[in-house]
């Protein structure tokens, strides 16, 4: 998500309206958790976004394990995971305020590591 919004400012800057339309059709779904059209339609076809946006996920989930988050299934993701956080060693409220906390981590890095390394003629020429 956050590295799908520093392009999408990035392609709104250089007027790439075919990365736009993509990323704002697929910025819904990806709050949901799906990341799927962010990924095949807009961070993996450019490359770099891809391992930006994983590196920022890796600071969300660092939080999230130091946190001690339990969930009770591996899959959801986005705010589709909150129904599955269960208790941890801090409880069930505080373990869904931990992921919404990691959740916003990621978002955040993935856009500041995005927004750093990927170029605005990278995202002209996407």
């Amino acid at each position: 998500m956050g590295a799908a919004i520093a392009i999408f400012l990035k392609a709104k800057k250089v007027k790439n309206q075919r990365l736009c339309s993509v990323i704002d059709g697929a910025l819904p779904a990806g709050v949901l958790g799906v990341g799927e059209p962010l990924i095949y339609g807009v961070t993996l076809p450019m490359g770099k976004p891809f391992f930006t946006a994983g590196l920022g996920a890796a600071f969300g989930g660092a939080f999230v394990m130091a946190m001690q988050v339990a969930s009770t299934t591996w899959g959801p993701s986005g705010v589709l995971a909150f129904p599955v956080i269960t208790a941890s060693p801090n409880g069930a409220v505080l373990s869904m305020v931990y992921y919404g906390i990691g959740l916003v981590i990621s978002y955040i890095m993935g856009f500041i590591i995005t927004n750093a390394l990927v170029k605005e003629e990278e995202v002209a020429q996407a």
